[in-house]
């Protein structure tokens, strides 16, 4: 849920203060589909991206650049400042507004997610990945409005949207059904209700809008490695340890490390599992030809 239309919302209304009126220093990429944006206020920290699966974006403090294998990104907002910080109103797309008009757009669609710099019309001067593919063209924002305000607070249109979905899996329903609403939050919203009527489905999904619009970040760990994040209460895994947190910057930063290490771990212990399999496996064909010797010589 760290790229969720409403915890990347929550992420850039806290982070703003701290992001306008800052200059940016230099941005560069020095690991596969991460993008690094050094910035100068009173401090200077780092904007960190990542581009890989659902992606996330936290900030950090300053990441020195590496002498080799570094690349620059965007050079023609190097020197630039920072004025305004937002989130487009239907779509996940982080709008990053500069002094000289220019206009750095990060993107979070699921498998699309992408960094662009644009002009202030939103034409493509630049993107971070597959920059022959998008550079020249107008940005398009994939939706112009979004249906969630209405689904809140009208239950005929919740009724009539949800009616007029002929899906049997009700999590996959009730995300076609509400815009910004994952599966995460979908299931949250079918547990507490119990998914018996339309009617205790909405007063949920109303029940969760007021937790969102008073966030308090969480991780959820399996054990000692982060499972899940969410900025409301997950009663539908509540089983799980649970962390809460005061800053949500914090709070994603520390989600991402964590599953790195997490990741990390795994992809070994499936190494070492493999290796041991194969020695199994090459163990008992070894015994097996053994045997066959032994029985051929008998």
């Amino acid at each position: 849920m760290i790229t969720n239309y409403h915890t990347l919302k929550y992420l850039i209304q806290s982070v703003k203060p701290k992001l306008a009126g800052s200059v940016v220093i230099e941005a560069f990429t020095q690991e596969k589909d991460t993008l690094h944006i050094n910035l100068e206020k009173v401090d200077e920290f780092t904007l960190e991206l990542n581009a890989t699966g659902q992606g996330y974006i936290f900030l950090r403090p300053k990441l020195e650049r590496a002498r080799k294998n570094s690349v620059d990104i965007f050079p023609e907002i190097f020197g630039d400042k920072i004025v305004d910080a937002g989130i487009h109103k239907a779509d996940r797309v982080i709008e990053i507004s500069m002094r000289s008009g220019l206009k750095l757009l990060f993107q979070f669609f699921t498998g699309k997610v992408n960094f662009f710099l644009v002009s202030g019309d939103y034409e493509i001067i630049s993107s971070f990945k597959s920059p022959k593919e998008f550079e020249g063209k107008k940005f398009e924002f994939e939706k112009s409005e979004s249906n969630y305000d209405l689904m809140v607070g009208n239950f005929e249109e919740f009724k009539k949207a949800w009616e007029s979905v002929q899906l049997q899996n009700p999590v996959q329903k009730l995300i076609k059904v509400v815009d910004s609403v994952d599966a995460l939050l979908a299931k949250e919203i079918l547990h507490r209700s119990g998914g018996i009527s339309v009617e205790k489905i909405w007063n949920e999904l109303r029940n969760l809008d007021l937790e969102l619009k008073n966030p308090k970040p969480r991780i959820y760990y399996d054990g000692i490695f982060p499972r899940y994040f969410s900025i409301v209460e997950m009663t539908h895994i509540n089983n799980l340890k649970k962390v809460e947190f005061d800053d949500i910057n914090d709070a994603i930063r520390r989600f991402v490390i964590e599953s790195k290490v997490s990741k990390s771990f795994y992809d070994e212990k499936r190494a070492i599992e493999d290796k041991l399999k194969n020695l199994y496996e090459k163990t008992i064909r070894t015994i097996e030809k053994i045997n066959e010797e032994i029985s051929e010589n008998q």
